[in-house]
């Protein structure tokens, strides 16, 4: 029996400090297949509790429940490795010095290895899992989870390559204990899920709800199939993915209270990057669980980049079944790629509906893209919004929907909130549906909001821009409606021998919104016709959209016609008709390749001072 200093190995274990005695297991086959567990106690027991490097160099069969002790180092060299008998458990508290290697076979049914082990980080190769592309490293790396929870709060090591996984890999957070998965490098690490079920879910941290837990999957790349979600935060709290690339999948990342009670707070984002492959990048859901998911969202450190797929039609989505996201981190850089990306799609179709995010938002394109901030249910934004490459996201090609920056918001005792600094910019693209157009409604975004609204209107040959200041009418929490304080206007050549008016009415409406009535137009054309007194055909250039408009011609008959936009007659209708078989009339057409007006509003909401019950909770 020899003395010797114990050497940390770095990056492997947190091996004893001080003296220990080198030892060997006595008596054992050493050959993997003969049951060596007597020799392996019968050692322990000689130790006792003096502190021991217990040397690993051969196959060991332990085909009983054993317990390796906190002052004994477990130090494997050579071909040295445990195998668990069928149902048995080795049970490690001590340390471990190994390399990247394979030490433990568990291949007997209910084979576990686990304890409080003393160690800084499981390598997944100890169990056996190989990153060459090819080796099915489900089980290997599923074990080497199972030991780092149960050793709590060490990290379970992947190498530089790519490991096959063919299931769901869950991190439990049930104890609140902390298993971390974590790579080289993003680029370096690649766990492939290519061929896991349909619509599974490839990484799952699951548990934990009410106490941060602190799992964390970091520096690694995850690509699934075109049904996967690629990574699920499930019923946890105070979890995070940094530095992960998502590649191919149906979704990204998933926030997900999916059993009774169960609820996703604070977990977060940081550095991630989502490829053009991931069609959904992010998605709020409730299956049975409870609605919050206070703080949870793409945020909270390092910003994180996003590059819309060509079919994308929305960054982030809360489902339908009443997601409360509040509080929720958004550092957040988005290249869009898709012809038409909402950015925050909130589905949510019970209460509460509102979702809200703060942080910075930027958003870039290379061609001209429909772009909406805010779509469908209310979403509010606290925090500056970028919008980079400018000559492509101005005019036409950015709208707001009902995405609302917040400037500073107030918190209070009964639950609600009041803001001040809102702003939302709007994009309507108006079609003439009949004889006038349709009309603008700003909705409020609560009861008694002064607010301050520029709006542009304009189609070709046409400009028409309004100042409006609106305060509500009383000072109730309900509110009645707003009225309109003033207005300013400029206008460019309205009315006149082009036919269109001015803006010519803005009324309030119920809880702060206000009406706009927008231009109305003749429908005229250049046209002549023929025929006699009972039938006439009229051939004519269309340029408007479809429908059925009254025509008077020089000899004051009027009919109707209905045309299609940019057809060409002829248009036939009955009826008599006075005068001469043949009259030419010649009147405006509508502007050409032009069948709407485009209005832009911007909105600044100067105040809101009534508490009004169901807004935003902070």
């Amino acid at each position: 029996m020899t003395v010797t200093t114990v050497p940390k190995v770095t990056g492997v274990s947190t091996p004893l400090t001080g003296t220990a005695t080198q030892m060997t297991v006595a008596g054992a086959a050493n050959d993997g297949v003969t049951d060596d567990s007597s020799a392996f106690a019968a050692t322990l027991a000689t130790i006792g509790a003096t502190s021991a490097n217990l040397q690993i160099s051969a196959p060991m069969l332990l085909n009983a429940n054993t317990t390796i002790p906190a002052n004994v180092q477990l130090t494997f060299i050579g071909g040295g490795l445990i195998k668990p008998g069928t149902n048995k458990t080795i049970t490690i508290n001590g340390a471990i010095t190994a390399g990247a290697w394979k030490i433990f076979d568990t291949s007997n049914s209910g084979a576990l290895i686990n304890g409080n082990l003393r160690n800084d980080r499981v390598y997944a190769e100890w169990f056996g899992a190989v990153a060459d592309g090819a080796t099915d490293s489900t089980t290997a790396i599923s074990s080497a989870l199972a030991l780092a929870h149960a050793a709590s709060d060490i990290s379970v090591q992947l190498l530089a390559g790519t490991y096959i996984v063919t299931s769901t890999l869950v991190a439990t957070g049930l104890s609140f204990t902390r298993p971390n998965l974590m790579g080289v490098s993003k680029k370096q690490t690649i766990l492939s899920f290519s061929g896991i079920a349909a619509s599974s879910v490839c990484v799952k941290i699951r548990g934990g709800s009410g106490q941060s837990t602190g799992d964390s999957i970091s520096d690694l790349t995850l690509v699934g199939n075109s049904t996967s979600i690629l990574l699920e935060f499930n019923g946890s709290c105070g979890a995070t993915a940094r530095r992960v690339i998502f590649g191919t999948s149906a979704v990204g990342t998933r926030w997900h209270n999916e059993t009774a009670g169960s609820f996703t707070e604070f977990c977060t984002l940081e550095g991630c990057e989502t490829t053009n492959g991931c069609v959904l990048p992010y998605e709020f859901k409730v299956t049975s669980g409870n609605n919050s998911f206070h703080g949870s969202g793409p945020g909270g450190g390092a910003e994180n980049t996003v590059v819309s797929a060509a079919t994308a039609t929305a960054v982030l989505q809360a489902d339908g079944t009443g997601c409360f996201i509040y509080n929720a981190p958004c550092h957040l850089q988005v290249f869009c790629t898709a012809a038409n990306v909402t950015i925050f799609q909130n589905n949510n179709s019970v209460a509460p509906v509102p979702i809200s995010f703060s942080g910075v938002l930027s958003i870039e394109t290379s061609a001209a893209r429909t772009i909406t901030l805010g779509g469908a249910a209310q979403v509010l934004f606290a925090g500056p919004v970028k919008l980079l490459g400018a000559s492509n996201l101005a005019g036409d090609n950015v709208t707001a929907g009902t995405l609302m920056r917040v400037e500073t918001i107030s918190g209070h005792a009964d639950g609600t909130i009041s803001y001040t600094g809102g702003k939302r910019g709007t994009k309507y693209a108006l079609t003439v549906p009949s004889a006038s157009m349709a009309g603008i409604n700003i909705s409020g975004s609560m009861n008694n909001v002064a607010r301050m609204v520029s709006v542009s209107v304009f189609a070709t040959n046409y400009l028409s821009q309004q100042l409006i200041v609106t305060s509500p009418v009383d000072g109730s929490s309900s509110g009645t409606g707003a009225s309109i304080c003033g207005q300013q206007a400029n206008f460019n050549a309205p009315g006149g021998t082009l036919g269109y008016q001015a803006i010519i009415a803005y009324t309030g409406s119920a809880n702060g919104s206000f009406n706009i009535t927008v231009p109305t137009v003749a429908k005229t054309a250049t046209a002549s016709f023929t025929g006699g007194e009972t039938q006439a055909t009229l051939t004519l250039s269309w340029q408007s959209p479809t429908g059925t408009y009254n025509w008077q011609f020089s000899n004051g008959d009027v009919r109707a016609v209905s045309c299609t936009q940019g057809s060409t007659g002829p248009h036939t209708w009955t009826g008599g008709l006075s005068g001469a078989a043949t009259t030419s009339i010649t009147c405006q057409t509508w502007p050409v390749s032009s069948g709407t007006f485009t209005a832009y509003t911007m909105e600044t909401q100067i105040s809101n001072g009534a508490q009004a019950s169901g807004h935003m909770q902070f």
